[in-house]
């Protein structure tokens, strides 16, 4: 996405970890953590690169979320 939604940063925080975990990037807007997450509801910290402005997204993935599924975050940038 181009302008106030092009993400440079992202970072993930599990229910039961408490902290957050920096992703990298691997290639375009796909990012990886090297950390346990599973059975852990996930929050997200999203950093435009065009505007520098960071979110929370807070309980977006559910517990019992597993990779290749869709999960909506409720935050936008403006």
């Amino acid at each position: 996405v181009g302008g106030g939604g092009d993400v440079s940063g992202l970072s993930v925080r599990g229910s039961k970890s408490g902290e957050w975990i920096s992703r990298s990037r691997n290639w375009c807007a796909s990012f990886q953590a090297f950390s346990q997450l599973g059975g852990q509801s996930l929050c997200f910290k999203i950093t435009s690169a065009s505007t520098d402005q960071t979110l929370d997204a807070y309980n977006v993935a559910p517990s019992y979320w597993s990779g290749g599924q869709t999960y909506e975050a409720k935050v936008n940038f403006r």
